[in-house]
């Protein structure tokens, strides 16, 4: 019958496996032990990022030069409510002819409107009833441009004195329609007449 030595140096007690047993050494005697690891990325939940879209949308609407008003216009003809102050921007909605919108700024070329569930959207000034057609002579008390549109970014066509009568042929939402003496057609600002907005004839085109 075969001997099978063993392999273990004589002397040396070979020290039975334990399952499970980490084979990370223990620390020695008087040794501190190293701090676990920690892992901040696990423990903090990540915060949700806006999209770049939405941020894009939010810095172009604040680049829009505006003037505040806070009027209800009729619509006269059917058309939309755009995203942005364009036909070319998305379509948000569609509005009616005989319904109102309610404007709550003037841009250069487009009316800012407040739709009903809240969305801020733009329309064109040409869709609704934007001046209503009066008769009347008002003074002015400071000079002024007169503008070929209703709002402070329209091209001058000419300009008006303080003191001077005005012949007022129409009422747009912050301003009035004059007539000059040279038939010349234009807009100034309620705030340059005598009397300011008080002074401008009353209307049924403007529902608060």
């Amino acid at each position: 019958m075969a001997v099978i030595e063993d392999e273990t140096p004589s002397g040396t007690t070979s020290a039975p496996s334990v399952p499970g047993a980490s084979e990370t050494a223990a620390p020695a005697p008087g040794a501190e032990a190293a701090p676990p690891v920690s892992h901040p990325a696990a423990a903090q939940p990540a915060k949700p990022k806006t999209s770049r879209t939405r941020r894009r949308k939010v810095r172009a609407a604040e680049k829009i030069p505006t003037e505040p008003i806070d009027v209800r216009l009729e619509v006269t003809r059917n058309s939309w409510a755009y995203e942005r102050p364009n036909q070319r921007s998305r379509r948000i909605k569609r509005i009616h002819a005989g319904r109102y919108v309610h404007v709550t700024a003037l841009t250069p070329y487009y009316l800012r409107v407040e739709l009903r569930e809240g969305r801020t959207a733009y329309v064109d000034p040409e869709v609704v009833k934007l001046v209503q057609p009066v008769d009347k002579i008002l003074t002015l008390a400071d000079d002024s441009p007169v503008r070929e549109r209703p709002n402070k970014w329209g091209k001058q066509l000419a300009e008006v004195n303080k003191g001077h009568h005005v012949q007022v042929v129409g009422v747009a939402p912050g301003y009035v329609q004059i007539r000059m003496r040279s038939g010349l057609e234009g807009f100034i600002p309620y705030s340059v007449l005598e009397g300011g907005a008080a002074s401008v004839p009353k209307t049924d085109l403007f529902v608060n």
